[in-house]
């Protein structure tokens, strides 16, 4: 029966020695090819799909680390403003404070030369009270032509 098999199949011894020669490449190149290749493929997996978590990884840190760099950034420009309001605040009370200074000292020096004008003015009314009689008598005398003796 199975000699009946093989008649009908054409299988005959040569295809016993064709599958023993097959059997043996396959097994040589299994161990000397295909385990080594597939352990190298396995290695290189492994190493990319490390370095894929690695490269994850560090996105996240860079991620985290520029949030924390926004956030310190943003304190920075905070108190930035508030030393920059400050020193404005500052400033401005300062130059109140001499627009203030400047005023009353110009509002002395002022009442100081109206003083002075008016003692001046006082001083230069009392010489012409002094003159009047002498300035009259002489007006009298040219309009009169006569000699009058104050």
């Amino acid at each position: 029966m199975i000699a009946d098999l093989q008649q009908q199949l054409g299988i005959d011894s040569s295809f016993f020695w064709q599958f023993l020669i097959f059997l043996c490449v396959f097994l040589f190149l299994r161990t000397v090819y295909f385990s080594p290749y597939l352990k190298l493929i396995e290695r290189r997996q492994g190493q990319s799909s490390g370095l894929s978590e690695e490269a994850r990884k560090l996105e996240e840190e860079s991620a985290r680390l520029e949030i924390q760099y926004q956030d310190s950034l943003s304190a920075v420009r905070k108190k930035a403003h508030a030393e920059r309001e400050a020193l404005l605040a500052d400033a401005r009370n300062n130059s109140t404070k001499l627009v203030a200074d400047a005023r009353e000292k110009a509002k002395v020096r002022v009442e100081g030369a109206r003083a002075l004008a008016a003692k001046s003015s006082e001083a230069e009314l009392d010489s012409l009270r002094g003159q009047v009689g002498s300035v009259s008598a002489l007006l009298v005398e040219k309009l009169t032509q006569t000699k009058v003796g104050i």
